[in-house]
């Protein structure tokens, strides 16, 4: 199974210094949610954007992970 994070309202964290939400360069959010499942999988994370941020190229960096990954599954956490 592959799981790709690719930011988005899912991981939004809220910033009190700068009084907003933003998406982190991390996979915290759903690595919380996985460490609770009895097997481990693996996340990738790319992309790091709201959903309103995102453009064609990445839209396109997420087909190519998926298609060029060997998984049987794949999960696209974004939350939006």
């Amino acid at each position: 199974m592959l799981i790709l994070n690719t930011g988005g309202t899912f991981n939004k964290r809220y910033d009190p210094i700068a009084g907003e939400l933003f998406v982190p360069r991390d996979n915290q959010a759903v690595e919380a949610i996985i460490e609770t499942f009895a097997v481990a999988i693996p996340v990738t994370g790319l992309i790091y954007k709201d959903s309103l941020e995102m453009d064609e190229t990445d839209r396109a960096v997420l087909c190519d992970a998926i298609a060029s990954s060997h998984a049987t599954a794949v999960v696209v956490v974004h939350g939006t």
